[in-house]
């Protein structure tokens, strides 16, 4: 709402001084649209930061939007829930059915008995070995409604040795209608096989937990647990007021004797949910924001080349009594018609993109939480506020970027302008008092940033310090020297910082990390820009060994080097791009398959449920095996910020047999793997993979509380949390065995696990190869960074877009120059590779600062187990740079290399 007023008020002011002063609106109108291919390149370059941003909160709000339709699929009819470890009496749900202020706040009150169990289709012998069979009663569960099969029939009762799938289970199973599926109880070992009576769609009941689940009839459920007339789950209908279904429901329990409690369950889903999607929102805005700043590098390098271009013109207005003020005035108007325009084609394109966008958000929603069910209907739907906020934010920062580059043109000598000299442009010369005045302020803003606990704000007031002190310096140290040294202190405070970063907080680690990548970027390419001249003098000391080189290299570094501002931001605009690029390829080079090291050599891992335990090294195939614990915990959760009602997730003992598996994202403040290990086992942390380093976990229904270390580098080997032997047992579920398999030497792997399921079929025993499970967790990632890569992708078009402007304006400029030097003997294809040299070198600064900036920025902030890099997407993507930059700068550098000699002399500005 904010900025929208801001970019009102702004955009007013500026009409208003064209009313006022209709001639300096005539010229600002005559430069925006006196040359339509330059102004359709500006437009061009500004609206991709507006697009990011707008694409950015659409596919946001998408995500959030298909998260709670996921929730309400889950969910279904069902509000409130009472669960417990024990069953309890069924009558319970008849006798708070009765209650008075119960019936009046709820519509039904469901018994169910959950229970975890091995599932086994035997006709395909396949096995899903930790599932789920849910006992229902036709008459009490009529208020859920019936299940709705995949041939679109319904169902609402089964026989007493039938099973109703669900799509997961069917899908793991390979199981249809007619199938025998046996099923074996882990709390007791009781099993039974069971005709599958058909295949219910993931929604509603048939969505419990996302599971994978069986129906069955409640008496043959009771049988099984060996608790009859007993249940343990309780599926409240109470749509109104679920609040007051709580409490009633509670007061009612009360009364009974009996611990049970109810929660409202839907609504923390729905908020759950909602609170999910921050950090993906956080990370969306971060990405936006690189690509919002190299944008804004963009403008403030063109508006510089188009006041040095205009500047005889813009001499000439001041000859004639324009004020400095009026120059400004004009830049800013003409900054106003670019700023709009791109501003509403952004966050139209921003529409589309998002929209691309959200189909990769729902692709890995429906891969991770519906796998098997029917795909579900695209949920993208076009947000105006998305569209608004995309178009205010970017229309506002190009046009107060292009004001304030305008400003240089009040300093504009007006001598040096009409004759064409260099110095048309001088720096400002600094008043004494106010200088002094500034930099108390500056120090006094710094010292006081400094003790604020955001480390965002801690950086960027180390920064303002470390500028003060330079300048401080000013008659001591050349302006060379003092901006170096400037630059290596401010890169040193970003790693200093980087290094001492811990921070759980996903908003202020996305807000830490850009301002990282940001204030190392641009410290570098201030650098870069500084020491141009030495590698001139560097190519004149080669030049005197190769004629080649004096003619190519020397005029290239000449040129950059006098013009250190635009050569600093082109490098700038790279270096972010690439920066973002990096930190997406660190990344992802945690899950790049290392199928040895992240299983430390086991091949198979196969779970069974149930505490009765197979002796696999019977097996002739086998060399090694390591046995873990685990329970089935099914109950509420509280995470930082978020609280689930219902969740089912594996708990793993910790033992000695598992420490030799790599973390990664390891706490920054535990050193070591080992050290991580062993704080685990000595119950003082944990391994999971449901919170990020250093965040705890609250396990609701024991009240145990643990505290991430970090999680293993193949997630999903053992996927939940592994905890000290005192947390595993205080929390409650049933009792399973995870074996980590070794196989014989020239063994294959795969067949070794379909012998062992074969083998141990009765016992439901389910194995896959580590390879696949590998593989399945780098998919699972990469399908998320599918986004992060065409973010990037969007982000490099601004990248090349500027050196093709520049490119294009260099040739330009410098025509009468490239005529002489053609006039003095210099060949066409000599003038071609010198500007397309021109190109490589600025390209190339800007690999170096941001891809070699980033990876030393990032060992020093992902310390706690990120390691690497992706060569795949950070090579592929230079290489996709430099072909796009030789393709951008090929034209410019052609059309300057066949000008004729004599007209380009005869050239007038």
């Amino acid at each position: 709402m904010i900025p929208a007023i801001v970019l009102v008020v702004v955009v007013a002011a500026i009409l208003v001084a064209g009313a006022r002063k209709p001639a300096l609106w005539r010229l600002a109108w005559r430069q925006a649209s006196g040359r339509p291919s330059q102004a359709l390149v500006l437009v061009g370059g500004l609206m991709v930061g507006s697009a990011a941003l707008t694409a950015s909160l659409v596919a946001v709000d998408s995500a959030q939007r298909l998260a709670t339709r996921i929730e309400l699929l889950r969910w279904g009819t069902t509000d409130v829930t009472v669960t417990s470890e024990r069953p309890f009496p069924i009558d319970l749900a008849d006798v708070v059915s009765a209650d008075p202020e119960v019936r009046q706040n709820t519509e039904s009150v469901v018994p169910q008995l959950q229970l975890g169990a091995s599932l086994a289709d035997i006709s395909t012998q396949r096995t899903e070995s930790v599932g789920t069979v849910i006992g229902y009663d036709a008459a009490h569960d009529a208020p859920l409604g019936d299940f709705t099969l995949i041939d679109g029939t319904r169902a609402g009762d089964v026989g007493p040795n039938d099973i109703l799938m669900n799509e997961r289970a069917a899908t793991r199973l390979g199981a249809h209608a007619g199938d025998t599926v046996a099923i074996v109880v882990g709390a007791t070992g009781e099993s039974q096989s069971l005709t599958v009576r058909g295949v219910a769609r993931m929604r509603g009941k048939a969505a419990w937990g996302f599971e994978s689940v069986g129906f069955v009839r409640l008496a043959l459920a009771q049988k099984l647990a060996k608790a009859p007339d007993a249940v343990n789950l309780l599926r409240v209908i109470a749509p109104k007021h679920p609040e007051r279904a709580v409490a009633t429901l509670n007061d009612a329990m009360a009364k009974s004797g009996l611990p049970l409690r109810a929660v409202d369950a839907k609504r923390q889903g729905l908020a759950s949910a909602r609170a999910q999607t921050k950090f993906l929102r956080y990370a969306l805005i971060a990405i936006s924001t690189f690509i919002l700043l190299a944008a804004i590098a963009l403008i403030v390098n063109l508006v510089v080349m188009l006041a040095e271009e205009r500047a005889r013109q813009l001499g000439m207005l001041r000859a004639l009594g324009m004020r400095r003020s009026s120059l400004v005035v004009i830049g800013a108007m003409e900054g106003a018609v670019y700023s709009v325009t791109a501003g509403a084609a952004g966050a139209g394109a921003g529409l589309a993109i998002g929209a691309l966008l959200a189909r990769f958000l729902q692709n890995s929603f429906q891969r991770f939480f519906l796998p098997g069910g029917r795909p579900l209907p695209f949920l993208f739907r076009p947000s105006l506020h998305a569209a608004l906020a995309g178009f205010t934010v970017g229309t506002l920062v190009a046009l107060f970027a292009i004001a304030l580059a305008w400003r240089r043109a009040g300093r504009l000598n007006v001598t040096a302008a009409i004759r064409g000299l260099a110095g048309a442009f001088p720096r400002r010369r600094p008043r004494p008092g106010l200088t002094t005045f500034a930099r108390t302020i500056a120090v006094m803003a710094a010292l006081g940033a400094l003790v604020v606990p955001e480390p965002a704000v801690k950086e960027a007031a180390g920064v303002i310090a470390l500028a003060v002190v330079m300048s401080m310096l000013k008659n001591r140290w050349s302006m060379r020297v003092r901006v170096s040294a400037l630059s290596l202190g401010i890169v040193a405070w970003a790693l200093a910082a980087a290094g001492n970063a811990d921070i759980a907080d996903p908003r202020s680690f996305m807000q830490f990390f850009v301002t990282l990548n940001v204030v190392e970027v641009f410290a570098f390419s201030v650098l870069v820009a500084a020491n141009l001249g030495s590698l001139e003098r560097g190519a004149a000391l080669l030049g005197k060994r190769s004629a080649a080189a004096r003619q190519t290299l020397r005029p290239v570094l000449a040129y950059l080097a006098r013009r250190p501002l635009r050569t600093g931001l082109t490098v700038g605009i790279f270096g972010l791009v690439l920066s973002l690029v990096t930190a997406a390829a660190t990344v992802l080079a945690t899950d790049q398959p290392r199928y040895e090291d992240d299983a430390s050599g086991y091949q198979i891992v196969a779970t069974t449920i149930g505490s009765q335990q197979a002796d696999l090294t019977a097996s002739p195939d086998v060399e090694a095996v390591r046995m873990v614990r685990f329970r089935l915990y099914r109950g509420g959760v509280s995470l930082p910020g978020v609280r689930a009602a219902q969740i089912s997730m594996m708990v793993y003992e910790a033992t000695p047999a598992i420490t030799s598996l790599p973390l990664a994202g390891r706490d920054p403040k535990i050193g070591s793997d080992r050290e991580a290990w062993k704080r685990v086992l000595d119950g003082t942390r944990a391994v999971g993979s449901l919170v990020t380093a250093g965040q705890p976990l609250r396990f609701e229904t024991s009240g145990t509380r643990v505290v991430n270390a970090g999680f293993l580098r193949a997630g999903r080997l053992l996927y939940g949390t592994i905890v000290g032997p005192d947390q595993f047992s205080a929390i409650p579920g049933e009792v399973g065995t995870t074996y980590l398999v070794r196989a014989r030497a020239g063994a294959s792997a795969a067949l070794v696990a379909r012998s062992l399921e074969k083998t141990w079929f009765a016992d439901g025993l389910d194995a896959s190869t580590t390879r696949a499970l590998v593989d399945q967790g780098a998919e699972d990632l990469r399908a998320f960074f599918a986004i992060v890569q065409f973010m990037a992708h969007m982000a490099l078009a601004i990248g090349i877009i500027s050196l093709g402007i520049i490119a294009l304006r260099a040739a330009f400029e410098r025509r009468r120059m490239l005529g002489t030097l053609r006039a003095l003997g210099y060949r066409r294809r000599t003038v071609l590779i010198a500007l397309m040299i021109e190109s490589m070198v600025v390209t190339t600064a800007g690999a170096v600062v941001g891809a070699g900036g980033g990876l030393l920025l990032n060992r020093f902030f992902f310390k706690g187990g990120f390691h690497g890099v992706d060569m795949g997407l950070l090579g592929g993507t230079l290489l996709l740079t430099y072909v796009a930059v030789l393709l951008v700068s090929a034209g410019p550098a052609i059309r300057a290399a066949h000008m004729s000699p004599a007209d380009a002399i005869r050239t007038v500005d």
